[in-house]
């Protein structure tokens, strides 16, 4: 990211590390407005160093982005300008205003009226999942992206993964992400590209090696660029899970997928530690998640068993991630009753024993559920055992640096030794060499009086004694 530092941008845009400045510092939202949405578009992309010229991919609508908005007039703008400022042109943007009380919907009012890409639905609150469906309903794109409306993203993003997904005739597109901790001072972005991107392949499907549907591409939709023929035809849609709704369209999707394009940039930056969020309100149904892991269990069951191994692993993982995100207490011990209460065991499949799958985290949870622990306790030993992890494995590593040290310096002495020999070799070989040279011009010189010797007669006697004497020095 190139620093920006012009006159006519607010000094946030001047920052180094734009996107986090971005995300974190509220005093550029006078500067990113309606009133004057070209001077915004040129000023977001300017921020991310992306040239101006916008392209079209196809005929027709290439996207339809979908935004379920709720009370997020904080954000919302910024979101909106990051999708008016997408270099791919032809795309259109729904605005799902979910009967929003704050001045959410007069934000979108406002964008539609000024681009007729911008599409703007109203409706009674009824949750995301709802919004997205409909969303999926009114939809006119080739392609589906589903982002939240207090995030933002690059200006290149949507024409980026059209290109992957369309070169690559894939049903999904996945790529990396930012995650970006409000609560944290300067945001502490972070970019997540799993281990799935390592995968060399073009595309990917669920049982290929080297991906894993649950622990790469992630359980957020946000990510992802959606076939829209694909989802209609397949069904899918989100189920109403508050604060976990989109974990089953995601990972049911993944799981469908034949053709998975990855691509190991990333584009879209999510906003955390927002109360007002999805997240942000999971304490409020903090056993939903367990709901929506039991619906992918029930499509997992029917899979590989490679598949059902990795849907188990990242289950029990993620109760344990969701028992220490709660940021209540009341919400940490309904958590906590829940998988004491059968949670846990709702996530077991038929393969699932001792001889095939690693039951550690299981075990360890069951073990503390059984016994009652306390849930701080549970949060404070898991970092315990985190840091001891990290010291063991420096120790290791200062072992190991030792270990290597003196295997470098004995293989160095044996280095020595053999560049001795090899010198030794050299000056033999020199001496061989100049020996031979001087055989080669005795023998030419011998050579030169035999001729003038043959050339006469009655001196084969001669020509006899200087032959045995070439035989002797040859001897020599």
């Amino acid at each position: 990211m190139k620093d920006v530092a012009r006159p006519d941008i607010q000094p946030a845009f001047a920052e180094r590390n734009v996107p986090v400045a971005l995300a974190t510092d509220e005093n550029y939202l006078p500067y990113l407005n309606v009133d004057d949405l070209g001077r915004s578009i040129a000023l977001w992309r300017r921020a991310f160093d992306v040239a101006d010229t916008v392209v079209s991919q196809g005929e027709g609508i290439a996207v339809s982005v979908i935004v379920p908005i709720y009370n997020a007039e904080t954000y919302l703008v910024q979101m909106l300008v990051s999708l008016a400022a997408q270099t791919l042109r032809n795309i259109e943007v729904i605005c799902i205003d979910d009967g929003s009380t704050d001045g959410s919907g007069a934000i979108c009012e406002k964008f539609a009226s000024v681009d007729a890409r911008f599409r703007i639905l109203h409706q009674t609150n009824s949750g995301a999942a709802v919004a997205r469906n409909r969303g999926i309903g009114e939809a006119r794109g080739r392609w589906l992206f589903f982002a939240d409306a207090d995030d933002f993203c690059r200006p290149d993003m949507l024409a980026a993964m059209v290109a992957r997904g369309d070169a690559l005739d894939a049903e999904i597109v996945v790529a990396g992400r930012y995650v970006v901790d409000v609560g944290r001072p300067k945001g502490c972005a972070e970019v997540q590209l799993p281990k799935c991107f390592s995968v060399e392949t073009g595309v990917v499907d669920r049982t290929s090696p080297g991906f894993n549907v649950f622990s790469g591409p992630g359980f957020a939709p946000w990510n992802k660029l959606y076939n829209a023929d694909f989802v209609r035809r397949t069904g899918l849609r989100y189920h109403q899970i508050p604060s976990a709704d989109d974990v089953f369209f995601v990972l049911a999707t993944l799981l469908a997928a034949k053709r998975i394009a990855l691509t190991p940039v990333a584009y879209y930056y999510y906003r955390m530690s927002i109360p007002a969020s999805q997240i942000g309100q999971a304490d409020k149904t903090p056993t939903n998640f367990i709901v929506a892991l039991r619906e992918v269990r029930e499509l997992v069951a029917a899979c590989e068993e490679k598949v059902q191994r990795e849907f188990y692993a990242a289950a029990i993982s993620s109760c344990f991630a969701n028992l220490m995100l709660r940021r209540t207490k009341a919400g940490r011990d309904a958590t906590y009753a829940a998988l004491c209460d059968g949670g846990l065991d709702a996530m077991k499949l038929p393969f699932a024993n001792e001889g095939n799958v690693d039951l550690g985290i299981y075990r360890e949870l069951v073990e503390m559920a059984k016994a009652r622990v306390d849930v701080v306790e549970i949060v404070k030993n898991y970092y315990v055992r985190q840091l001891q992890r990290a010291e063991a494995e420096n120790d290791r590593l200062r072992k190991s640096d030792a270990q290597n040290r003196e295997r470098i310096a004995k293989l160095q002495g044996l280095v020595d030794v053999h560049l001795g020999r090899i010198s030794n070799a050299a000056d033999i070989i020199k001496r061989k060499d100049a020996r031979i040279a001087e055989l080669l011009a005795k023998g030419l010189e011998y050579r030169q009086k035999i001729a003038s010797l043959s050339q006469t007669d009655g001196k084969n006697r001669r020509l006899s004694a200087i032959l045995a004497n070439i035989e002797n020095v040859v001897k020599e």
